[in-house]
């Protein structure tokens, strides 16, 4: 089938246990650009939506995605399924498959760029300011449909605009059957980031004491301890607090674990927290291990209110600079936008440096990675071994960028692992390097 605009698509789930927590639709594992992550309470019937023009022309793979909570667990808590995926074509006159939200975080920048299903065309701009007023009109012509501009944010008079958001119509006029045809479309919003820090960015990490016991479980401790370390060398702030040289250890199943959970918001929340290491029980609708129960679980949206990230355009927002979350399948919820991230995968250094914004990545397992068996209650030495060389790859120079240090964490200084690197998604940039941009 071939899709354009926005669609609607029917859903149906199920599952033998369990409370629905999340739904949404998925590519490759990723949510799929434009598309709607659901979450409690769910519209009836069930429904997804997305808008195509902010996916890329072709044919894609595409499958429901839907997490359920289930209570009483304690070993599976979440349970993840997925749909077969099903072939569409995709199909628009203009597209915005590399769509920047947001700018002027560092200075004024904008970046507005469009596909066109033409390639041999005139392409307009019409740039509109917060209250629908029109600015102005940039115009071009593209051989290739690539459509791009970048803006200083001055009207066509030199007037500055201070807008904290703006609105753009792009229309093509291209040759066809002796006349001239056209097509427009209305890009999404970009929005002003006034997240602006004049300090470096401490970190969070925290590890679950999910596995302690277990055959093996004490080296999940010592592959988190060298994100404390590393850190505090440069050095930075580590929250919250805890022993020297040792991450903050989130107990599991005691009197404990409430306070825990309590103090690794309070620092995961606290302003001057901008990086993020987590190691432990989690699925793509939040952090812990029961989402029924607010004192061990923190959900993505309880992190978008908080950090001010969700919805976009608020003015006191609290972006992070770099999160990776050890846990099943981080990388298929909403987790970037909660964090303030750029919801996109693998982009480059022109993406962000073109829109005035600060680099910054996320890292997420798109599957369920296989952190231990429950056979014999033993940990998995191919995990441990795999974050660790990937650790040792960014923080040394061996590998700068995060996605090389990913793709070559199978073979380092501890040995080979098994771990496929692919499976891990970065969404944001991808050369991020360890203390970049902080």
């Amino acid at each position: 089938m071939t899709l354009s605009g926005v669609v609607v698509i029917p859903v149906e789930v199920g599952n033998a246990d369990g409370n629905l927590v999340n739904l949404s639709l998925t590519e490759g594992g990723s949510p799929v650009s434009g598309g709607l992550v659901q979450t409690p309470p769910f519209p009836f019937p069930l429904q997804l939506v997305v808008d195509t023009t902010q996916m890329s022309n072709g044919v894609h793979q595409i499958s429901a995605s839907a997490a359920w909570n289930v209570p009483g667990n304690e070993d599976e808590p979440f349970c993840q399924a997925d749909s077969p995926a099903v072939a569409v074509n995709i199909g628009n006159d203009i597209s915005f498959p590399d769509w920047m939200p947001t700018f002027g975080q560092d200075y004024d920048s904008l970046l507005i760029t469009a596909q066109s299903k033409h390639t041999n065309a005139d392409w307009y701009i019409d740039v509109y300011g917060e209250q629908e007023d029109y600015i102005g009109t940039f115009s071009g012509h593209t051989d290739d449909g690539s459509i791009g501009v970048v803006w200083n944010l001055l009207g066509p008079y030199a007037e500055y605009h201070a807008d904290s958001v703006f609105q753009f119509v792009v229309t093509t006029a291209y040759a066809g059957g002796g006349n001239v045809p056209s097509s427009t479309a209305l890009a999404p919003p970009a929005f002003k980031n006034y997240d602006r820090w004049g300090t470096q960015g401490g970190w969070v990490v925290a590890n679950q004491l999910a596995w302690a016991g277990w055959v093996g479980g004490e080296n999940l401790n010592t592959m988190t301890d060298g994100f404390v370390q590393d850190a505090e060398y440069v050095p930075l702030t580590v929250r919250p607090n805890h022993s020297s040289g040792e991450a903050f250890r989130i107990h599991y199943k005691d009197t404990q674990e409430a306070y825990d959970w309590e103090a690794f918001r309070q620092a995961l929340y606290n302003p001057a927290s901008r990086n993020l290491f987590y190691c432990g029980h989690g699925g793509d609708n939040g952090i812990g291990r029961d989402a029924s129960d607010i004192n061990r679980f923190i959900p993505q949206e309880e992190i978008g209110i908080a950090l001010n990230t969700i919805p976009p355009g608020q003015t006191n927002r609290h972006g992070f600079r770099f999160v990776f979350l050890d846990g099943c399948e981080s990388a298929k919820g909403q987790f970037p936008d909660a964090f303030g991230m750029v919801h996109k995968e693998n982009l480059d250094f022109q993406y962000y440096y073109y829109a005035g914004e600060r680099y910054s990545a996320f890292v997420g397992w798109n599957i369920e990675p296989a952190i231990g068996t429950l056979a014999g209650h033993t940990v998995n030495v191919y995990h441990w071994k795999f974050i660790q060389n990937f650790l040792y790859n960014w923080t040394s120079g061996a590998w700068p960028s995060v996605r090389e240090a990913l793709n070559h964490a199978g073979n380092g200084p501890l040995g080979w692992t098994d771990v496929n690197p692919q499976t891990l998604t970065v969404f944001g940039y991808r050369d991020l390097g360890y203390n970049q941009s902080n």
